[in-house]
C-alpha cells in the first residue's frame, strides 16, 4: 500500500507542471496552515478559498502594501486588511497570523494535498492537467468560488445547490436546509445529510451544520484538490481518506483554550455532556488522569468522537471535582 501511495504521488508530481513551487504545510483540523514571510518575519496563514482577499492579524500592524513570500514565490498585496484573529487562538489552541485568500488563487493554480501535507503553486499559463481526476465547474461570484452539488436531507426531496468552496472551514457541509428540514439535530444545528453528490462522487451520512451553503475541509480532505480558478474548474482526485467515515462528536461539548485546561463554552441538550451535568464555564484539566494541555485541543476533540467512557477532572468555581463522561452515538 505504501508503495502504491508513493507511485501515486510520483504520478501527480510528473503529470503537472514541473515548475511548480512545493510548500510543506501543517494540516490542523482539516485546515491548511501555510508558512509565509513578510519582511524578516516568519508567519502562519490559513489557506482560504472562500476569502476574496487576504487578511492579517491586527496585532501585527503591517503597513500596506505588503510583499508576501511563500516558498520561493512572492505576491505583492496592495492592501492586507487587518482582522482580529485572537478568537481562533482561543478556540483552536493554535495561533495564526493571517488568512491567505483571493490574491493567491488569482495568481496561481493551487494544488492542495492533504495526504502529503503540501500545496503546489503553478503558473496558470504553463499548467496542463492530464490526470484521471474529475473536473467540477467553478462559478466565481464577487471573487469567491462556487460549485454545484446535490443535497438530500431527511424529509425533503434532493436539491441541487450552489456551494461556496471553503477550505477555511473544518466542517464537511453547511446549508440552511438542515434547519429548515428539522429532523434529528444535536444542539441548535448539527446533523447529518442523508446524501451529498458532487460530480460523480456520492457520500452518505455527511456531517452537516446550518448556515450559508458551503463545502469545507471534512469533505475536501478526502481528495487531492486542484483549484484552477483561471480556467473555471475544480479538479478532484480521491485519496486514501476518501472512504473514511464522517466523524461526529459524541459528547455534546464545545470548548476553548484556558490557561489551566479547556473551558466549556456550550453544553448541548440531550447529550452525554448534559447527562453528566457538565456546565458552561467548567474547566476540564485532566482526562483519564492525563493533563489536557499535554494532549492538545485537536487530539481531545478526536477523543470525543469515540464511543467510550472518560474520567474527567474539572474545576468549577475554583473547586475541583470528578465526572465520568459516557460517550455515545448522537446521530
Amino acid at each position: 500500500m505504501k508503495r502504491l501511495c508513493a507511485i501515486a504521488l510520483l504520478l501527480i508530481a510528473t503529470r503537472t507542471a514541473r515548475s511548480a513551487t512545493v510548500i510543506p504545510v501543517r494540516i490542523y483540523e482539516r485546515l491548511f496552515l501555510v508558512p509565509v514571510r513578510i519582511g524578516g518575519k516568519s508567519l502562519t496563514f490559513v489557506l482560504q478559498t472562500a476569502a476574496a482577499h487576504s487578511y492579517i492579524d491586527k496585532r501585527l500592524r503591517e503597513p500596506s502594501p505588503v510583499v508576501l513570500t511563500i516558498g520561493n514565490q512572492s505576491i505583492s498585496i496592495p492592501h492586507l486588511t487587518p482582522i482580529d484573529l485572537s478568537n481562533f487562538e482561543r478556540s483552536e489552541g493554535r495561533r495564526v497570523d493571517g488568512i491567505l485568500g483571493g490574491e493567491l488563487f488569482a495568481r496561481y493554480v493551487v494544488e492542495m494535498d492533504s495526504d502529503a501535507a503540501i500545496i503546489r503553486l503553478h503558473d496558470p499559463a504553463a499548467f496542463r492537467y492530464t490526470g484521471s481526476g474529475e473536473t467540477i465547474p467553478i462559478t466565481m461570484q464577487s471573487g469567491k468560488p462556487f460549485v454545484s452539488a446535490v443535497l438530500k436531507v431527511k424529509g425533503r426531496a434532493e436539491e441541487r445547490r450552489a456551494y461556496l468552496l471553503n477550505t477555511g472551514s473544518a466542517d464537511a457541509i453547511a446549508d440552511d436546509l438542515f434547519k429548515q428540514a428539522g429532523g434529528d439535530l444535536v444542539g441548535p444545528d448539527l446533523t447529518r445529510a442523508e446524501q451529498l453528490t458532487i460530480g460523480p462522487f456520492r457520500f452518505d451520512g455527511v456531517n452537516g451544520t446550518s448556515g450559508g451553503p458551503n463545502l469545507g475541509g471534512e469533505l475536501l480532505h478526502r481528495f487531492h484538490v486542484i483549484a484552477d480558478f483561471h480556467h473555471g474548474r475544480l479538479i478532484l482526485e480521491p485519496n486514501r481518506f476518501y472512504g473514511d467515515a464522517f466523524l461526529f462528536d459524541t459528547s455534546g461539548l464545545d470548548m476553548q483554550m484556558h490557561p489551566r485546561g479547556f473551558e466549556i463554552l456550550h453544553v448541548f441538550a440531550k447529550t452525554p455532556a448534559e447527562e453528566s451535568r457538565l456546565r458552561i464555564g467548567d474547566i476540564i484539566t485532566h482526562i483519564d488522569h492525563t493533563p489536557v494541555r499535554s494532549l492538545g485541543l485537536e487530539r481531545v476533540r478526536l477523543m470525543l468522537h469515540q464511543i467510550r467512557d472518560y474520567d474527567l477532572r474539572l474545576e468549577r468555581g475554583g473547586k475541583p471535582m470528578n465526572v465520568t463522561l459516557h460517550l455515545r452515538r448522537l446521530l
